[in-house]
């Protein structure tokens, strides 16, 4: 897992490579722990043999790693946070703890949903498990939170042919009961923003003309899905992560393929006010 930074978002540069031997390091995702240290939540796989490369091998387990630094640039290794199998995909912060949403990975094709908490990002323990409903198959969540602690959750869907409609929840602490509705458009590698005015925005991939492209949209309170722009992308492509920027700005860096050789990609959208 490589860090990098920028003071302008033009220019980058490598701050920091975390590495664990014989371990595949993916998915990173940074937040703010309680602590005000930086954590990286980070999916570890094993796989059997050494020689071939991932796509020709058998995955043997799968656990969430965690790391922490206070600049950005030193970072203490990585270590498992959660339950073997389990896949915590993204970590938020709400007050004195982190929240987070695995899903289960020993079967592709029953994936199991559950909420996980922790007070320093170390170790996470598991709150409750989620079922977003009939027919739905759950696996990549991103939780953000409203001003008064309502939980919101945006949850990718492998069911109906990898092209289910994204699942929307909502839940009020303790966060034991959950409403879910159907976002109407795919969202592969879903992350979402509540920017400062309470307008939300999400970005994944989704399907135009059959073909996969980084969407980014409005999510409506309700939990609808309005796609607004495509970004130049296709192929292997998605997994973006927003932040508001100054002067009515969306920040989003994803990946895509559709140049050739795979790239992470950074753009900046002006929002209407």
């Amino acid at each position: 897992v490589r860090v990098l930074v920028s003071k302008d978002g033009s220019k980058w540069e490598s701050a920091a490579l975390l590495t664990e031997v014989g371990v595949d390091l993916r998915d990173p995702k940074i937040c703010t722990a309680p602590d005000d240290r930086l954590i990286l939540t980070i999916g570890g796989s094993l796989y059997d043999g050494t020689s071939a490369p991932n796509a020709k091998r058998k995955r043997t387990a799968a656990r969430t790693r965690t790391a922490f630094s206070t600049d950005g640039r030193t970072w203490t290794a990585p270590l498992p946070a959660c339950d073997d199998g389990q896949w915590l995909w993204r970590t938020t912060r709400e007050g004195p703890l982190l929240y987070g949403v695995a899903y289960t990975v020993a079967d592709e094709g029953k994936f199991k949903l559950s909420l996980w908490s922790s007070p320093e990002g170390a170790k996470f323990s598991r709150v409750i498990n989620l079922d977003p409903g009939r027919n739905v198959l759950p696996n990549e969540t991103t939780l953000r939170f409203t001003d008064d602690g309502t939980m919101l959750a945006l949850t990718r869907n492998e069911n109906s042919g990898k092209r289910g409609h994204a699942m929307f929840g909502i839940s009020e602490p303790p966060y034991k009961d959950w409403s879910w509705t159907d976002t109407g458009h795919t969202i592969h590698g879903p992350d979402f923003s509540r920017l400062s005015g309470g307008r939300m925005y999400y970005a994944g991939r989704d399907f135009v003309d059959g073909k996969p492209n980084c969407t980014v949209g409005i999510l409506t309170a309700s939990g609808q899905a309005m796609p607004m722009v495509v970004l130049p992308s296709g192929g292997d492509c998605s997994y973006p992560g927003l932040a508001e920027g100054p002067d009515g700005q969306l920040f989003v860096s994803y990946y895509s393929s559709h140049e050739g050789k795979t790239a992470i990609y950074f753009a900046r959208l002006k929002l209407a006010q």
